[in-house]
Formats: structure tokens, sequence, C-alpha cells
């Protein structure tokens, strides 16, 4: 699977940390994107091409990686994001979609997944929301989504189902 893992850029030209519990704004101080790190170590162990962005640790901006998005064909994209400026974070879904629809959105953010109904409400392409802890999960998702393109019974995701439901943990069916 051709898979890119993405720190997301930086919001009003602060730094955004986007690390389990510790979501914060900075100005004067760049935080490693450990999480995507050890998921990029993770996926790279099987058989996934992985491309990683620091967009947030080099400064880049939005357009910058719709640019970079212009000339690959990705089948996944693998994010964290902020929950406290959202909207911001996950405009990247809108861009990745309006590039490549078939590619697949993948996010994570600690508080979040507490949310993940409101969240794929409201968010239409994000397509996947990572709500249990992603190291147990990441591997056995893209291992399923290489194998089709539904995630079948993958426990500690949320996501969309062909009804325009919400299914949390691929057990429990909500609703929209």
């Amino acid at each position: 699977m051709n898979i890119l893992i993405l720190n997301l850029p930086r919001h009003k030209n602060a730094s955004v940390t986007r690390e389990g519990r510790c979501e914060l704004i900075l100005e004067h101080r760049v935080d490693t994107p450990a999480t995507l790190l050890i998921i990029a170590s993770i996926l790279r162990a099987g058989d996934n091409q992985i491309d990683f962005i620091d967009a947030n640790g080099f400064n880049l901006s939005y357009e910058a990686i719709s640019d970079f998005l212009k000339g690959k064909n990705f089948d996944c994209v693998i994010f964290t994001f902020n929950s406290w400026i959202i909207d911001h974070e996950l405009k990247v879904c809108d861009i990745i979609k309006k590039i490549n629809p078939s590619c697949i959105t993948i996010g994570y953010s600690w508080y979040a997944r507490k949310y993940g109904r409101e969240i794929l409400g409201e968010y239409p392409n994000l397509d996947i929301l990572i709500i249990e802890d992603p190291f147990s999960v990441i591997e056995n998702l893209i291992r399923i989504l290489n194998k089709s393109s539904k995630i079948g019974n993958v426990e500690g995701v949320a996501c969309g189902d062909q009804n325009q439901d919400i299914v949390i943990n691929s057990t429990l069916i909500i609703k929209k």
C-alpha cells in the first residue's frame, strides 16, 4: 500500500503539538511527531511504501501539501490532529479528496476519539477515525484496507458505511 504519513501544518504560524493528551499550540517550540514516526515504523515493517511529511516542523503550508499530492497517488493518508483547532486541521481531508477522491483519509486525536460520530458527521472527507490506541490498531487496519476497501470488524476505529451510518468499533452502528 502507498501511504503518506503527514504531520499537519502550523496554525497561524504557531507550531502545533498533536501527541496523545498533549495538544498544544506554541510559538517558540516544535515538538517531534512521535506518534506518526512510530506509526511509520510499524507500517514500514510490512510491504507498504511510506512517505513522511513533517509540515509542522518544516513550516509547510496546506498549499505546499496540495502541490506535493498532485504528483503522487497515495492509497491512504494518515495524520494526527489537534482537536482544539479541528477546522484548521481537517481541511487536509478536503484537499486530499479534491486531488484523489479514492484516497482513504485516516485521522487520530486523543480527545476527538470520544466524539467519532460527531466528527465523522461534520467532516465527511475524513474516512476513518482511530478511536483507540493507534499503535494497536494501525497495522491491522492497513492490512485489512490492503485487501479490501471495507474495514470489516477492525476494532478501534469509527467510520461511515455504505448507508451513511457511522460505525463505531465496527460493531455499534449509530445513525447520523
